[in-house]
């Protein structure tokens, strides 16, 4: 895991998106339709705007789901749900720490 134990690693990150992409075939086609045209035009390296882009994707189907974007995140990016469970747990713990309780 990456050094701040509530964060997910880059590697998971392109992971859950790699995921996420393949699950999401329509998610897969828009991603894969930015140009390197387009990026230029913004001042972007292609691959900055399709994960950019994908993750965008990702928030607006999580919230279409009624699920935190971080939650359908890690449906992807972590392999089994004891993964998921522990990572939600340490944040849960982390949040609580923070707020006093």
């Amino acid at each position: 895991m990456s050094e701040n134990p509530m964060a997910l690693t880059g590697q998971q990150v392109e992971l859950g998106i790699a995921r996420f992409l393949e699950a999401y075939p329509a998610a897969r086609r828009e991603v894969d339709d930015l140009d390197e045209a387009l990026a230029t035009s913004i001042g972007m390296e292609l691959t900055d705007l399709r994960q950019q882009h994908a993750l965008e994707l990702m928030d607006k189907t999580a919230k279409g789901r009624g699920v935190s974007t971080m939650v359908f995140m890690l449906e992807f990016a972590l392999d089994t749900q004891e993964e998921r469970s522990r990572f939600l747990e340490k944040l849960e713990e982390a949040h609580r720490r923070a707020v006093g309780l």
